[in-house]
């Protein structure tokens, strides 16, 4: 699940594709805090993928929240040009970076 998430999408069908594995990787996260901690993170509209403002700060406000309970170092997600594949690339990097500190620090 979360080697998906390190893959760069290049249509709709590879953005629902990347778009489920993130939510997947994202949601076991929570449930890891949920157990270790004892604290209900939001679960967020993450899937299907859509383009658009909403769904960017759903996935931003999603990674904000378990980086707040980890202590970990966030970065800015809020917004990425899907036209423009070199910052998608870089985008999807900070997201599975994320994605994979969170996780190597809970064992998920």
């Amino acid at each position: 699940m979360l080697a998906a998430c390190l893959e760069v999408p290049s249509d709709k069908t590879a953005w629902d594709v990347w778009a489920w594995h993130s939510k997947g990787q994202i949601d076991a996260i929570q449930d890891a805090i949920q157990k270790k901690y004892g604290i209900t993170l939001v679960k967020r509209v993450l899937y299907p993928w859509t383009p658009t403002e909403a769904w960017l700060i759903n996935n931003s406000q999603s990674h904000g929240d378990f980086n707040s309970v980890l202590g970990l170092q966030g970065h800015d997600l809020d917004a990425v040009n899907f036209e423009n594949r070199d910052e998608v690339a870089a985008w999807i990097n900070l997201c599975y970076n994320e994605l994979y500190d969170a996780s190597a620090a809970l064992g998920v």
